[in-house]
């Protein structure tokens, strides 16, 4: 995540703690049907920088996964000017058969939180198992939650 230029979270998993320092794994299962740090698969056979990554594999029960960031101090957001999230993804065109991936945002005052992302909003094709990437605009977070109220 950029904020006005400066990274401020940057999720690197080449270390052996895991999830990085200040990030959280929460959910129902253990790995692989959670988050955790795994290296190159018979399907994932290059990563896109080091040689780890975050993964989570999809399981046949319910799942409900998240690899969440640090809390930022308050206000850091809010008087941004710029604020910009990327990540790279990468999967087969079953995921979300059985379990999608989404960023969620959650504002200071707010009880609920609000989809910024989806992965079906990108679903693969016949680039499966090809990372790509996503960048998404948060300068303005509070339009996830209008969004959600016209739907």
């Amino acid at each position: 995540m950029v904020v006005d230029g400066d990274t401020v979270a940057k999720g690197w998993f080449e270390s052996e703690n895991f999830p990085p320092k200040d990030w959280s794994v929460e959910g129902l299962n253990i790995p692989p049907q959670s988050w955790f740090r795994g290296g190159e698969t018979t399907y994932i056979t290059s990563m896109h920088e080091g040689k780890y990554c975050a993964q989570i594999w999809g399981g046949f029960s319910q799942q409900e996964e998240y690899l969440i960031l640090p809390e930022f101090e308050k206000g850091l957001l809010s008087n941004a000017k710029n604020v910009k999230l990327s990540f790279f993804v990468t999967g087969d065109v079953s995921l979300c058969d059985y379990a999608c991936v989404k960023v969620m945002v959650l504002l200071p005052g707010r009880e609920k939180w609000a989809q910024a992302y989806k992965l079906d909003d990108a679903r693969f094709g016949l680039d499966d198992y090809k990372w790509k990437e996503v960048e998404l605009d948060l300068t303005n977070p509070e339009q996830f939650y209008k969004q959600e109220t016209e739907e």
